[in-house]
């Protein structure tokens, strides 16, 4: 396989699990004694790192070495027979999930990932999730009305387009909205504030999906 292809692959691959773990770059970098800006360009698919290293992160993810060296589909291959689900280019406040009609695009998931519950697709706008979750790329959200701290969900505020970021709860009952892109600044919501303007968790962030 040729160089160029195989550092994409990796990069997809890598990106794809430093989502599903909810971690930084700079947090599982620091975790495996690599300095960021190298690691920044193992996700750019840039360079590739030693078998040596690439072992390591495995070992971090909780994954086969394979899971991040080879070509994977996009799904799960749990199960031979596919969901088909809708990609939303936006989900706005009041209306259900299934009578959105922003419909632009549809993937497959796997019979096991669809029994988890209502599913759909949102295509990310913007770059306050980057590097992570890019302009562009795909999410796969599970409809729920809540989330564990730390995790990547899909929320509504204030009326406007649905936003993608991580969520941290406090005892009070407010809420911190955090960015991966520290260009972007957290947002702290009171319970007060949930409640009047509101802010509503669509759901959680399962899987990403990057096209290349």
């Amino acid at each position: 396989m040729p160089d160029e292809e195989q550092k994409k692959i990796f990069a997809k691959n890598l990106n794809r699990y430093l989502s599903l773990s909810n971690k930084t770059q700079k947090e599982v970098a620091d975790a495996i004694g690599v300095i960021p800006s190298t690691f920044n360009t193992w996700c750019q698919g840039i360079a590739l790192p030693r078998m040596g290293k690439v072992q390591v992160l495995a070992d971090y993810f909780g994954i086969n070495k394979t899971d991040l060296i080879d070509e994977k589909s996009p799904i799960s291959i749990s199960s031979n027979k596919g969901i088909i689900i809708k990609v939303l280019g936006s989900v706005a406040a009041g209306i259900p999930i299934s009578a959105v009609e922003d419909i632009i695009d549809e993937e497959e998931v796997t019979e096991d990932m669809a029994r988890q519950g209502n599913l759909f697709g949102l295509r990310i706008k913007g770059h306050s999730m980057e590097p992570n979750i890019c302009d562009g790329d795909t999410v796969i959200v599970k409809e729920q009305p809540d989330a564990e701290n730390g995790e990547t969900v899909v929320v509504l505020i204030n009326g406007d387009e649905a936003t993608c970021k991580k969520i941290y709860k406090y005892e009070d009952g407010s809420i911190r909205l955090v960015p991966n892109n520290p260009a972007f600044s957290p947002k702290l919501y009171t319970l007060d504030e949930i409640s009047t303007l509101p802010v509503t968790i669509v759901g959680k962030v399962i899987e990403l999906r990057r096209k290349f």
